[in-house]
């Protein structure tokens, strides 16, 4: 297996193709594990939403909630994308926030309008540069390396 970065979701595992998060309380974020389970729980809960929204050509990764003895892991597939093909939103907690693709962009506006999101203006962390969203600043919109 492999051992990936990141605070937010606790413990990240790459192990036969499938990413692995154990819901758990690495860093402190969540205030105790009870909570960072809870958490994790609502990520998958958000991309059922997401996907309920019926966007064509949004795809999403199959996702997996593992409950075993009190402990609790999110089992994902890999998908074909890395820092490069990041085009919408933000991967680095609003360090820099993209929003480079007109098409990709619709697609966010028609998800938020299902959702009854009000598009909001965000700042990166320096504060200097501003785009509008559709959605939270964290979510990723990528063009997959597999087309």
């Amino acid at each position: 297996y492999k051992k990936e970065r990141g605070i937010a979701g606790g413990e990240k595992y790459l192990h036969n193709g499938i990413f692995f998060k154990a819901a758990i309380d690495k860093g402190g974020l969540y205030q105790g594990d009870a909570l960072a389970i809870k958490a994790a729980g609502h990520e998958l809960k958000g991309l059922l939403s997401l996907l309920d929204c019926r966007v064509s050509g949004v795809h999403f990764p199959l996702v997996a909630l593992i409950d075993y003895l009190g402990y609790r892991l999110i089992a994902q597939s890999v998908l074909p994308i890395g820092k490069d093909t990041l085009l919408y939103g933000s991967g680095d907690g609003a360090t820099t926030i993209k929003d480079e693709d007109p098409i990709l962009t619709e697609k966010f506006k028609l998800i938020g309008k299902a959702l009854n999101l009000k598009p909001h203006f965000v700042l990166d962390r320096e504060r200097v540069d501003k785009k509008l969203m559709y959605g939270p600043v964290d979510i990723e919109g990528h063009k997959g390396k597999d087309g």
